[in-house]
């Protein structure tokens, strides 16, 4: 059901402010590097409202950093589309299947990092929904819930964190995004909002749930701490992420009059709904932490209207320590703590979609946060 990741070594991933991701680009070649695959893209002649434009923005993509390949287009209603959803594990249209290429691997890992491309079988599969936050509002159909959904990309990193261009916060952030969904169904539990959050034992999922507990603790209450240890993955010689101590958010009873938190292992989900989840925005997710990126997780969705996937601050932030120590580390360290607060506040401000009348939500931070979201969308 899950995917394989394509073995690629992880590239430094430059910062462009004017939009809510990282984005890397090649450069402009002087020549043209003929490749000699099939690009398929991939349509559903039935949406009318989809993003027709999805296949054209990835091809020219292609072509501004020096490439061309052959095109070839796919009916989704036609044999051979059917076979090349199933093979290829495609769970949103329209949708693009590259050549597992190594110039093309260079080009896209950025992308990859980012979602927006996931590898399985021979090729890369684009991940239309988190193209949004290259291209603005994306309109597809989800295959696994068959409805058509319009997403945003609601983290802007430049206004989150408030970037200069020479910040030295800039290494604490981890290339993620935030999806704002319309079109889906709001998830609840016993009449709250759901927050569903998966995790592994990647150092992604360890520094995530640090910066969760935070954001739930203020609207909640936690009853018991409870912990565990992250893998480690390397990146060179001299780097890695991880391991470091992090909340078992699954084994800790949270108690909140706005939200219900269903947070799971990803061992341990059992629920098809969930799984399906993962499936629809996820298919990199189940990855063994060691493996060149290791895993993405965390996944989280909050109420059915925000997605996302990854941490949003790099795990070796906190190589080496206990929560103790990373808990005395953010309070000692004035750069550190503030890149820790603003994604907390960032976060506080998704969960005050739903839970207006918290405490936090009249926070100047969360109204500024508040703001940056709505004029994303």
């Amino acid at each position: 059901m899950f995917k394989r990741f394509f073995s690629v070594m992880i590239l430094v991933v430059g910062f462009i402010f004017g939009v809510s991701i990282f984005f890397l680009s090649t450069g402009f070649p002087g020549h043209v590097s003929e490749i000699n695959s099939s690009f398929v893209r991939i349509s559903d002649s039935g949406c009318a409202s989809c993003s027709a434009y999805v296949p054209n923005y990835i091809y020219s993509l292609i072509l501004r950093n020096g490439y061309k390949i052959s095109t070839y287009p796919v009916s989704f209603g036609t044999k051979m589309g059917y076979n090349i959803i199933s093979n290829d594990l495609i769970t949103s249209l329209p949708s693009v299947v590259m050549p597992e290429d190594s110039r093309i691997a260079n080009l896209i890992t950025g992308l990859v990092y980012l979602n927006i491309f996931d590898v399985e079988s021979n090729g890369f599969v684009l991940n239309t929904p988190f193209l949004s936050g290259l291209t603005g509002n994306v309109t597809f159909f989800n295959l696994v819930s068959n409805n058509t959904i319009r997403d945003s990309s609601v983290y802007n990193v430049s206004e989150v964190f408030n970037l200069s261009k020479n910040s030295s916060y800039k290494a604490y952030l981890n290339p993620m995004q935030f999806l704002f969904l319309q079109g889906t169904t709001n998830i609840s539990v016993s009449g709250l909002p759901a927050v569903v959050y998966v995790y592994t034992q990647s150092p992604f999922s360890a520094i995530q749930s640090m910066i969760m507990k935070s954001a739930l603790g203020n609207f909640g209450n936690f009853s018991s701490d409870s912990f565990e240890e992250s893998g480690e993955i390397g990146i060179s010689s001299n780097e890695s992420l991880g391991p470091l101590q992090f909340y078992n958010l699954q084994n800790m009873t949270y108690t909140s009059s706005y939200f219900h938190l269903s947070a799971f292992n990803l061992s341990s989900v059992s629920s098809q709904k969930i799984k399906n989840l993962i499936f629809e925005y996820d298919q990199n997710a189940i990855l063994p932490v060691g493996q060149s990126y290791g895993n993405f997780m965390p996944f989280m969705d909050i109420g059915g209207r925000f997605i996302s996937v990854s941490s949003m601050l790099r795990p070796n932030l906190f190589n080496d320590m206990s929560v103790n120590e990373i808990n005395s580390y953010i309070a000692d360290n004035s750069s550190v703590r503030k890149v820790f607060s603003d994604s907390v506040y960032f976060l506080d401000a998704l969960l005050c979609s739903y839970a207006v009348n918290a405490n936090v939500c009249s926070s100047p931070q969360v109204i500024r946060d508040e703001y940056y979201i709505s004029t994303s969308v």
